[in-house]
């Protein structure tokens, strides 16, 4: 039998069979967690229900490049990631894993409020801490010239470096004194 998840209360129809339908009404919880700020402080999660899920939601701006970084989490296994922009939509729905993780979002589509939404498979429970990030910004490159640095102090944080180049132009790009605790 397959296992059905309701994210909020609802009827809905459920086939029993390749002809018969039938009716079932359920609730699930989103623990509501507050808002998340940009490069503000990490916000501590937790599902402690089976079949619940966590949520955080976000002031975004159109064009802005996020990533979420989710540090000592406790889930057993796999947990989906879900950002939905305003109004609604899907924007990303990821599975992650892993004691440490991070999910880069693609540009936001709009100004709002968007919501996160932490969801365990199955009966999985646990805890994350979550990271809120925008890109560090790295210097433009000479492919000439001296080395540039760039700080990355959040976990699933990133940093973007622009160069210019011609077509055809063969170049390398290498790093040096790095001093992550582990590479992604």
């Amino acid at each position: 039998m397959k296992a059905l998840r309701v994210v909020a209360a609802a009827v809905i129809a459920v086939f029993v069979g390749p002809l018969l339908t039938g009716q079932a009404a359920g609730a699930a919880a989103r623990a509501d967690f507050g808002e998340i700020t940009v490069d503000g402080s990490a916000v501590d999660v937790s599902v402690s229900t089976a079949g619940d899920t966590a949520g955080l939601h976000f002031q975004g701006v159109t064009g802005a490049s996020l990533s979420l970084g989710f540090t000592s989490s406790s889930f057993a296994s796999l947990y989906y990631a879900v950002v939905t922009r305003p109004g609604g939509a899907t924007l990303v729905n990821t599975p992650l894993a892993g004691v440490n993780a991070e999910l880069d979002l693609p540009a936001l589509p709009q100004t709002g409020d968007y919501a996160i939404t932490i969801d365990p498979i199955d009966t999985d429970t646990g805890t994350s801490t979550v990271w809120l990030s925008a890109e560090a910004s790295g210097a433009a490159l000479d492919a000439t010239g001296a080395t540039e640095p760039a700080s990355i102090t959040r976990p699933g944080q990133n940093a973007r470096f622009t160069f210019a180049g011609a077509t055809g132009q063969r170049l390398s790009l290498g790093f040096t004194s790095a001093t992550f605790d582990s590479l992604y």
